[in-house]
């Protein structure tokens, strides 16, 4: 029987720790697996199957008092990317084996220090770039070169001039060129992602059409999605489902 790879996200519902969890088809739990005690799996994003670079491994003999040298060759893994809002990291999996997840790396986001952290992860279509979003106030779009999958490097932070100064960040999706940043009480911003060092902001929507004090930054425009005949999709948290349409390119 086929096996089917799903991210299951849960809520720390098990063990008060929240796992990743891969399916079968049949339902049966090929594996469960949670990095520390306090870490919480937010979202997570399966890149597939990728080309990795050899690379050098060094390990510190504290016994000999020096390093041990191992070389990996090239080789292809099924990569997953995992959101960590407790712990600020975005850690990258190989569930080449289903059964046994490995961890081959985890970075910090850069607001990991500044309460909820790293939120919701999505690459490009081209799968050369990674794009994150931190929700905790004056949070940002982050930007991630994933040329070696295995290690997302920071390459630069967005947030439009035109959000208000605490706003935050909440999800991303991309769509050929354009990353869907849905942003609380800031709307839906459409931002320019042909040059990933450099995004800029080309439309944005603000669905939310209520005064909340500065100390309540948990409403507007949770989620944005965006279907094949080009139409976006926001959820407004107090007004309900905006199906709009890009009208100017």
């Amino acid at each position: 029987m086929e096996t089917c790879r799903c991210i299951i996200k849960t809520t720390k519902t098990i063990s008060a720790v929240c796992k990743y969890l891969i399916w079968r088809l049949t339902r049966n739990i090929l594996a469960i697996w949670g990095h520390t005690a306090t870490s919480y799996t937010h979202d997570s994003y399966a890149l597939g199957e990728v080309d990795l670079p050899a690379e050098k491994q060094y390990k510190h003999d504290t016994a000999a008092g020096k390093y041990e040298v191992t070389d990996i060759p090239a080789r292809k893994a099924y990569v997953v990317y995992l959101a960590d809002i407790f712990e600020g990291y975005i850690r990258v999996l190989d569930v080449s084996d289903p059964g046994k997840p490995v961890v081959l790396h985890s970075v910090h986001a850069p607001m990991y220090n500044q309460g909820y952290s790293v939120h919701n992860i999505w690459a490009s279509e081209d799968k050369k770039w990674l794009f994150a979003t931190e929700e905790t106030k004056r949070s940002s779009l982050l930007v991630y070169d994933i040329s070696n999958p295995a290690k997302p490097g920071f390459v630069s932070a967005y947030r439009s001039e035109l959000v208000a100064d605490i706003s935050l960040i909440h999800n991303v999706v991309i769509k050929g060129h354009i990353a869907y940043c849905s942003w609380y009480k800031d709307g839906v911003r459409l931002i320019d992602i042909s040059n990933p060092v450099h995004p800029k902001e080309i439309a944005f929507f603000d669905s939310s059409v209520r005064s909340f004090p500065d100390s309540e930054p948990y409403h507007g425009n949770w989620s944005v999605d965006v279907d094949d005949r080009g139409l976006i999709m926001i959820s407004d948290i107090e007004e309900g489902l905006f199906i709009l349409r890009r009208t100017a390119k």
